[in-house]
């Protein structure tokens, strides 16, 4: 299953892809908005884990974007460990769930994605 990661903290996004790999799913990183958009806009993606925000740019765009082109994807909203306080529903975005960082893990992957 693919998973695209977008965080521009890679250090993070590193560990969360490392966990995920091990528990049998294909992660992408991309740490810009526009890498993001890039990768929505060529692959099939089964899940997308996304922070509130990139640089200090919302991440809204990204999130409408994939609900236009690619609707059953399911979208975490990655928040670090002192968690940002923005609150998607607020934002006017749909995401199935919001997650620590340090909640996404090899164990739990399956039930988070699904799959």
């Amino acid at each position: 299953m693919r998973v695209l990661i977008v965080d521009d903290h890679t250090r993070y996004s590193e560990v969360v892809a490392a966990r995920l790999r091990r528990g049998g799913h294909t992660p992408m990183r991309r740490s810009t908005l526009k890498g993001a958009l890039d990768a929505i806009n060529r692959h099939e993606l089964a899940t997308v884990f996304i922070p509130p925000s990139i640089h200090g740019r919302s991440t809204c765009e990204i999130v409408e974007r994939l609900h236009e082109h690619q609707p059953d994807t399911k979208v975490f909203m990655l928040l670090g460990a002192e968690g940002e306080p923005e609150d998607p529903a607020k934002l006017g975005l749909s995401v199935n769930g919001v997650r620590q960082r340090g909640e996404v893990s090899t164990g739990d992957a399956a039930a988070l994605l699904g799959s």
